[in-house]
């Protein structure tokens, strides 16, 4: 990542919490699985783990973490639960559920407040599941727990070099949250443009497309102001991009119910060009949900309710235990705003 070098030569950013830090404490609302750990002790191995329910990866995770439980016993594993909330004792209701396949102590720390602050924000980590292996009340490493066993294997045999783990940690979290202040800048001028704002957002382009690493984010700024400034040359471009990836389907899909604020025909076209999928395979469900989203826009009440109904169909298909997210919470609740619309006429 050459672009993020030369953005951070005068100094690294603070990264308060990495390897080679002092473990922050453990601070939970609930154990709901197997023994309590208060602390760490001076001679003890930890791995600590942060989850949630909701999160499809971190579900993914959980057998990979189980079974290296059962490989190293002399480790201490705990799963924290954050970033929901437990009234209904929902953790407990799905470590109960899950088994002998979640073999391994598992609390609930709460939503965004305690570990999720002391730990996951500290070390600059913005996505679970993230893991951390402790020892000597020290960080040795944070990662994704499917790359856990090596550096553990190596802690346990003293091998490992904490020294060279804490300067890579900081290099490649300094590279990660340049990245991410870029996107979100970009993020910025693309919707005050959209929010009718052109003269500021083009203002604000011709500074940003000037950063280091700059030009990930501008060609498609570009492109997408094209659907208002040159709808005939984003016809062309789009045709050329839908062929190239999956993921313009559904970048594509979000645009369109933008777009249908002030440009609804060119947003219907771009809809019917989705639902012709991607090398002739069906449609995602959320693109059949984009096109719900323009056709409320449209007003096409009826229409609106097929697309989305079929989508919600084909989410909960897709994970009829809801353990990826909330999708099909979220399409219905918009079936039922389209409804009421409709009902009013």
């Amino acid at each position: 990542m050459t672009f993020v070098v030369a953005a951070l030569a005068a100094g690294a950013l603070a990264v308060p919490l990495a390897p080679g830090s002092k473990a922050p404490k453990i601070e939970v609302k609930e154990w709901v699985k197997g023994k309590p750990v208060p602390g760490f002790s001076a001679d003890g191995v930890y791995v600590v783990e942060f989850w949630a329910t909701w999160c499809g990866p971190c579900v993914e995770s959980i057998p990979h973490i189980t079974s290296l439980s059962k490989q190293f016993p002399q480790v201490t594993f705990s799963g924290i639960s954050l970033y929901e909330e437990n009234a209904d004792k929902r953790v407990q209701k799905f470590v109960d559920k899950m088994g002998d396949k979640m073999d391994y102590n598992v609390a609930w720390g709460g939503n965004r407040e305690g570990m999720a602050k002391t730990w996951l924000d500290a070390a600059k980590q913005d996505g679970i599941p993230t893991a951390f292996i402790v020892s000597k009340r020290q960080i040795m490493w944070i990662g994704h727990p499917d790359n856990l066993e090596e550096p553990l294997k190596a802690v346990l045999a003293g091998s490992y070099d904490v020294k060279s783990a804490r300067e890579k940690y900081i290099q490649e979290t300094d590279a990660r949250t340049y990245s991410k202040e870029l996107r979100t800048e970009a993020q910025e001028i693309e919707f005050s443009y959209y929010m009718g704002k052109v003269d500021e957002a083009k203002k604000r382009f011709a500074v940003f497309q000037k950063k280091p690493g700059a030009e990930r984010y501008t060609k498609d700024i570009l492109f997408k102001w094209g659907a208002y400034e040159n709808p005939a040359k984003f016809k062309e471009e789009l045709l050329v991009r839908l062929k190239e990836s999956e993921m313009v389907h559904f970048d594509m899909g979000y645009f369109a119910t933008i777009l249908a604020e002030k440009e609804p025909r060119l947003a219907l076209w771009v809809i019917r060009q989705l639902l012709q999928g991607y090398k002739g395979q069906e449609p995602y469900w959320m693109v059949r949900y984009s096109a719900a989203q323009v056709m409320r826009t449209l007003k096409e009440w009826d229409k609106a309710l097929e697309f989305a109904n079929r989508a919600r169909a084909e989410a909960l298909a897709e994970d009829p235990e809801g353990t990826k997210g909330n999708a099909v919470q979220v399409i219905s609740k918009f079936i039922k705003e389209v409804e009421e619309a409709k009902a009013k006429g």
